[in-house]
């Protein structure tokens, strides 16, 4: 599970963990940010109690997408390593629709939580879509 924290929302967590749980078992927890901003500060206790590691990245200039750069590698050398079966990146920006058309060409499953903004691009991307409206 992959987290653009910069884009998701912190009070759906829990409820997307039940979810994926009916998939399988949660390996990889992250959650991509800049930390040290005053956004993304009430995250803390959430990602503690849920076992969320939180990966920074500074946001050198307004408006950039780094930490999504970082989630995108990620996401390719956890594809690399051959040892998952399942992704969820959970995201409400389209940044991650290349992201999840080179998971499905890897014969991926993906579960992908994205906002309605995007319903087509991504249900034309993923093999199995749920979408964070359905389990929050």
């Amino acid at each position: 599970m992959l987290i653009d924290a910069e884009n998701a929302s912190m009070k759906s967590l829990n409820s997307i963990l039940i979810e994926l749980s009916k998939y399988g078992h949660i390996i990889v927890k992250r959650a991509y940010g800049d930390w040290s901003s005053n956004y993304l500060k009430n995250w803390s206790k959430t990602m503690n109690e849920l076992v969320i590691q939180p990966i920074q990245q500074f946001s050198y200039t307004q408006g950039k997408n780094s930490s999504d750069a970082v989630l995108i590698i990620d996401a390719m050398d956890l594809l690399y390593s051959e040892k998952f079966d399942a992704f969820a990146i959970i995201s409400s920006d389209s940044d991650f629709t290349k992201l999840a058309s080179r998971l499905k060409e890897s014969q991926i499953i993906e579960d992908t939580k994205k906002f309605d903004m995007l319903r087509k691009s991504v249900e034309n991307s993923d093999k199995k879509v749920v979408w964070l409206r359905d389990i929050s």
